[in-house]
């Protein structure tokens, strides 16, 4: 549905390993899954009474995550988080917290979407899922209040960047100190405000002992 919670279009999500994982209705004028997301309609109020958005891979994640009452929730519809997704994050909120799957893929959708919220002004936050472990698996266990603490600890989405490069590559040395540089300029170039892209250079440059101007 869209915010309105006019139906659009109808969606499957395989709960076995059949094929494909998430099946939608197919494109028409009306519906298109890159500028749509799943949960809006419910999470719309949430979001704007809590002042942010959980965003989450899919829908069974937007599903346990409300039955675990956390309703400013939503999802992209089985696909990559877009450009116009997020502009329809932005109309509820400037400010959305990712919690992606801790898993590979997991990881490289967060880098996307903490990319993409830079380019729209929304500030991102990330919550580190254990690996293997989705929202739904913490609520499917009876565990919501381990999946609340999580969600409680999160980082800003920059911070995030920075401790994963860090970990990546280490600081010792100027190899090391410019694969960390390399890593994190494009999201610090993807920043819509020269303000925030200046902090980012800074925090950088602060944990590599450089100055901002190299």
């Amino acid at each position: 549905a869209n915010a309105r919670g006019e139906v659009l279009a109808f969606g499957g999500r395989a709960l076995g390993s059949g094929q494909p994982k998430y099946l939608n209705s197919p494109e028409t004028a009306f519906f298109r899954k890159g500028e749509n997301l799943f949960g809006i309609e419910k999470a719309g109020p949430a979001v704007r009474e809590a002042g942010f958005v959980h965003l989450v891979e899919g829908y069974v994640d937007v599903l346990a995550m409300h039955q675990a009452g956390v309703v400013n929730t939503v999802a992209p519809l089985g696909t990559a988080l877009t450009e116009p997704q997020v502009r329809v994050l932005k109309r509820w909120s400037a400010s959305a917290v990712l919690v992606f799957d801790g898993d590979d893929a997991g990881t490289k959708a967060t880098l996307r979407a903490i990319e993409l919220c830079e380019r729209q002004e929304v500030s991102a936050a990330v919550v580190g899922l254990p690996a293997g472990r989705d929202p739904a698996d913490f609520v499917q266990a009876g565990e919501e209040e381990a999946l609340r603490a999580l969600l409680a600890a999160r980082r800003p989405a920059f911070q995030f960047l920075l401790d994963d490069a860090l970990a990546r590559f280490g600081r010792s040395g100027a190899e090391a100190k410019e694969q960390v540089r390399d890593f994190l300029f494009p999201f610090a170039a993807a920043a819509a405000s020269r303000l925030r892209a200046e902090e980012y250079l800074r925090q950088v440059a602060d944990a590599l002992g450089a100055s901002a101007e190299a």
